[in-house]
């Protein structure tokens, strides 16, 4: 990832260290030697802090870590471990904050999008919500609350909850809303530092026929109208098909964290409809899926998430 990422984006950071407490690497500096680097850093630019800091990686923190990989290299050779289960990764993006309201949020919303709640017809009930997604009716509240305050959804007294056709106003000012916001924004600037080279890796390693089954999905959605669902849909296919446990864990909270972007799409949308905001694109990698352009699909979907984060600053 680019550096300026790292040192501004939060989720960026808290995956750094969750990776750190994944790998439990030991500390590659001396305590003398941490000590000096932090008062070195003191009353310096953000752009100095970065360049000290990639010298400061390249002259101590490189070397240490080539180290430990190449004795780990010939670990491997003397203790045969590739029947050995891994152990998984697990990426907590709500770090003391309460997880299961936030996604719950996002899976009603993905299932809105996927047509399981169509907008103009009303959520079940809260204790069959409850029951459906394994949590407590207090819950279902909280997060009915939130998707209100997003304007996805709107309580109506004897009715129970019905999903709006037109998107309503978002209430900005409320906390949980304010941080899911921060987190989408931060989500689609990862998106966008990753997506690329992720998906070539993912996509040649995937296979031809994977590929065309994954065209075959695409294709399906520009004739059923719903081309809006390419994020879940390819997102779910990294998450599915990528070698990595650990880009499929990130993958899989991105795309829960995406939803919260959902409320922006409608309302951008309002004159053109969903379908056409991405029935183009989507025909476009399809096509190139199909010519085996592994390349020409990264740099699209690239580009996609380049043109959404800038339609969602503005």
């Amino acid at each position: 990832w680019e550096t300026r990422i790292i040192m501004s984006n939060g989720l960026a950071q808290n995956l750094y260290w969750e990776v750190i407490r994944y790998l439990r690497f030991p500390y590659l500096m001396d305590i003398e030697k941490q000590r000096v680097i932090c008062e070195n850093l003191k009353k310096r630019s953000v752009s100095d802090i970065i360049a000290y800091l990639r010298n400061e990686f390249e002259s101590a923190y490189r070397p240490a870590a080539e180290e430990i990989l190449t004795f780990i290299e010939e670990a491997c050779k003397e203790y045969p471990l590739d029947e050995e289960e891994p152990i998984p990764f697990w990426w907590s993006i709500y770090r003391q904050r309460p997880q299961i309201r936030y996604t719950l949020v996002s899976d009603i919303i993905r299932d809105v999008i996927r047509g399981r709640y169509p907008q103009g017809s009303y959520l079940p009930s809260l204790p069959r919500l409850a029951d459906q997604y394994q949590v407590s009716v207090n819950t279902i509240r909280r997060a009915l609350d939130i998707l209100e305050g997003l304007g996805v959804a709107s309580s109506l007294q004897g009715k129970g909850t019905l999903v709006r056709k037109e998107p309503g106003e978002i209430n900005m000012e409320k906390t949980e809303i304010q941080e899911g916001m921060r987190l989408f924004q931060d989500s689609m600037e990862l998106l966008e530092a990753t997506i690329r080279p992720i998906s070539v890796y993912t996509l040649k390693a995937a296979g031809g026929r994977k590929r065309e089954r994954l065209a075959e999905r695409l294709e399906r959605l520009e004739r059923e109208k719903t081309s809006y669902v390419c994020f879940e849909a390819y997102l779910s296919f990294i998450e599915e098909e990528c070698p990595s446990g650990v880009i499929r864990e990130c993958y899989s909270k991105l795309r829960e964290l995406l939803a919260w972007g959902y409320p922006f799409a409608v309302i951008r949308a309002r004159k053109r409809g969903l379908h056409e905001e991405f029935r183009e694109v989507i025909k476009q990698m399809a096509a190139f899926l199909r010519q085996d352009k592994i390349e020409e699909f990264a740099d699209t979907w690239e580009r996609l998430i380049q043109h959404e984060e800038i339609q969602k600053r503005s």
